[in-house]
């Protein structure tokens, strides 16, 4: 299944195919610190001032050595429009005035993902200990909706069975998260109780896949 970088790719080259504009591009000849403010590129005559993308970074340039091929990045240029200033290796790729930036792909393919929440919901579970003392248990803050609960006891054959009276109160001044599961079938000390539920699905990083997600995955026909 593909990464999330891969599918920024994936996009990127999709979004290129309409248009004839072809973005210039060098390679820096030497790294690129964290808090630095001169590059040194194969070819700065591509580069003019203006944003530049080195690897997920955006960088302003504010002026172009082209005697000595160095460009100087303006004090407030590193991490640009929502990116990250991170150190860059030499040979590093060098994007002038890229069409579309990685991290825009990266934030509309999430805010997709945020927006399927409201008609496709992620699955999560989350294992309790349980307690006769209690009724109560707290879930996550994101739990939205509960579908059931499975009680094994281990102590004998690891029988499981669904427990039957339960409620969950989403939004209990009860629990530390504001969302409550309560209990109202015994049960033994010890015996773990897994708790299925709904939630939001989970906005992808870098080196994450789509299933990470924890949305439903139909099977390719």
């Amino acid at each position: 299944m593909a990464t999330f970088d891969q599918m920024v790719d994936d996009v990127l080259v999709y979004l290129r195919s309409f248009t004839r504009d072809q973005e210039q591009s060098t390679h820096l000849t030497s790294t690129l610190a964290v808090a630095g403010l001169q590059l040194e590129a194969n070819d700065v005559a591509l580069i003019s001032r203006g944003r530049v993308e080195i690897d997920d970074e955006l960088v302003w340039i504010d002026s172009v050595d082209r005697a000595n091929n160095i460009a100087t990045i303006a004090p407030y240029g590193r991490g640009m429009d929502g990116t990250t200033a991170i150190e860059h290796p030499s040979l590093s790729r060098i994007i002038v005035q890229p069409l579309y930036s990685r991290q825009m792909v990266r934030d509309t393919i999430n805010q997709i993902i945020g927006g399927l929440g409201s008609q496709l919901f992620a699955i999560e579970s989350a294992t309790l200990t349980a307690n006769p003392q209690t009724v109560s248990y707290d879930l996550p803050t994101y739990t939205q909706r509960v579908l059931n609960v499975l009680a094994a006891d281990f102590s004998t054959y690891g029988d499981s069975e669904y427990v039957r009276r339960w409620k969950f109160d989403p939004q209990s001044a009860a629990s530390s998260t504001n969302k409550s599961l309560y209990v109202y079938d015994p049960t033994m000390t010890g015996m773990k109780m897994y708790v299925t539920f709904f939630r939001s699905p989970v906005q992808l990083t870098t080196g994450n896949s789509f299933s990470d997600t924890l949305l439903p995955i139909l099977p390719m026909t």
